[in-house]
């Protein structure tokens, strides 16, 4: 880095592995409670019309049905022969985020996009959280 340059420095891992991006929002919704959005994250979410919609709480096996259900689904699943995402430790993800989100009476929204699904795992690389007051 430039001798010149005074502000603070992030430097992170990159992930690895990386099979998919994966958008997943959760969302306070009058009058029907919290709205989970599942699909395709990334530069995807705006090109690709791919989501799926739960009323929260959620569990992991209707999550991981979502998933399968995404055309971004296939890729996690391990399109055309490439390696699959470890689709177990996705779903246990988004669902700490949604039971998080929930059991915060302060929280409006969450988002997570992309959550980057791995062969060996979840990340969230970038997220948004909107409180109340």
């Amino acid at each position: 880095m430039s001798e010149n340059y005074e502000g603070p420095f992030l430097v992170e891992e990159t992930a690895g592995g990386v099979v998919a991006e994966m958008l997943v929002s959760v969302r306070r919704q009058w009058p029907v409670g919290w709205l989970v959005t599942l699909g395709a994250g990334g530069v995807l979410t705006e090109l690709v019309d791919d989501f799926v919609h739960f009323l929260g709480p959620v569990d992991q096996r209707e999550v991981r049905a979502g998933i399968e259900k995404l055309k971004v689904g296939r890729m996690v699943a391990g399109y055309r022969g490439a390696p699959a995402a470890d689709l177990g430790a996705c779903a246990a993800a988004i669902c700490h985020l949604v039971d998080g989100a929930l059991g915060d009476q302060d929280v409006v929204e969450v988002e997570v996009n992309p959550l980057l699904a791995t062969t060996s795992g979840a990340v969230a690389a970038d997220a948004l959280l909107s409180l109340t007051g």
